[in-house]
């Protein structure tokens, strides 16, 4: 976000390995929340600086005196104003860069609010340090950087490539790339403080909005380290709860889907197997027979003796059919 017209940084790139929402544009009812961004701010700055250039365009910015009068939706209209096309393109690249990888790690409801706490965080600090000159402001800066340091602090120990000026390679980590989003914002502040433009601005002369993108990288910072960690804590207890929940359901269902006849033809051979393991398999009346036949012989077996040799013989190999 730039006070007056400016942007915050000269250029960026670089490849991170990584796809994500924005990529490919198959349609708008497809459109993530990421490419509707670029394409609205795309379209905004077109509208604005072509089609209704001769009207007065400073409307939406946002200021002291636009707040005062109540006009705080310009909170939000300000992040989709950019002054120059280098501005805007500075912006959407950096928001293509880092957001595509924030949007596919925390989905579209953290991003949302990462973008806009940032420009909004940025936009008060930013009045607030500039009260007594503040000049309208424009730009999506503060939102574009909350999401740059929210990727870096996400993936700080990630190691990517960076094309420096789209033609120097130097591998960074994400950490490292978020210091120095800092460290050159931390420079033009204490530039400006020394050269004493920082409360006293040169009429007409545009100004890098520092205290918005400070602000802005502090939300995304502060976001990630508390809030969404909180947040995606929460949903994992929720996640493993249901998931728990949904197994004792389908237990419950698996049960139910025994019918009455079957669950009493199964607790008929429970029984029936319990039986048969308390009764010998051999049972005492039996044994004596068995006894007797080894010592006398066969025919000196009386015909009741047969009759329950006979019967028990039927009954051992019916036990013995159902052990196979």
């Amino acid at each position: 976000m730039g006070v007056h017209n400016r942007d915050y940084m000269r250029g960026g790139g670089g490849g991170s390995g990584f796809g994500g929402p924005g990529v490919s544009i198959p349609g708008p009812r497809k459109w993530s929340l990421l490419t509707w961004l670029i394409i609205t701010n795309i379209a905004i700055f077109f509208i604005r600086n072509f089609v209704l250039a001769a009207y007065d365009n400073m409307w939406g910015t946002v200021s002291k005196e636009t707040l005062l009068s109540g006009h705080v939706y310009a909170l939000l209209t300000h992040m989709f104003l950019h002054d120059t096309l280098f501005h805007l393109l500075g912006n959407m690249l950096v928001l293509f860069i880092f957001g595509r990888i924030l949007y596919r790690s925390i989905g579209p409801k953290h991003f949302f609010i990462i973008f806009f706490g940032g420009g909004i965080l940025g936009a008060i600090l930013s009045i607030g340090a500039h009260w007594g000159n503040s000049g309208p402001m424009l730009g999506a800066s503060g939102g574009v950087l909350a999401v740059a340091i929210a990727t870096c602090t996400m993936y700080a120990s990630q190691v990517v490539t960076l094309l420096i000026f789209f033609v120097i390679p130097a591998r960074l980590s994400f950490k490292q790339i978020g210091v120095l989003f800092v460290v050159i914002d931390s420079l033009i502040l204490g530039y400006y403080l020394m050269s004493g433009k920082f409360f006293n601005p040169t009429p007409g002369e545009p100004q890098i909005g520092v205290i918005a993108h400070l602000g802005g990288m502090l939300f995304g910072f502060l976001y990630v380290k508390r809030a969404y960690q909180r947040a995606a804590s929460r949903e994992q207890r929720w996640k493993q709860d249901y998931s728990m929940g949904q197994t004792y359901d389908a237990e419950i269902v698996e049960e139910k889907k025994e019918s009455w006849s079957e669950k009493r033809r199964r607790k008929k051979e429970e029984k029936r197997l319990k039986k048969e393991k308390e009764e010998p398999f051999v049972s005492v009346d039996v044994d004596a027979i068995l006894d007797k036949i080894s010592e006398e012989g066969m025919h000196s077996l009386t015909p009741e003796e047969k009759k329950i040799l006979d019967r028990r013989s039927e009954e051992l190999a019916k036990r013995a059919s159902h052990r196979r």
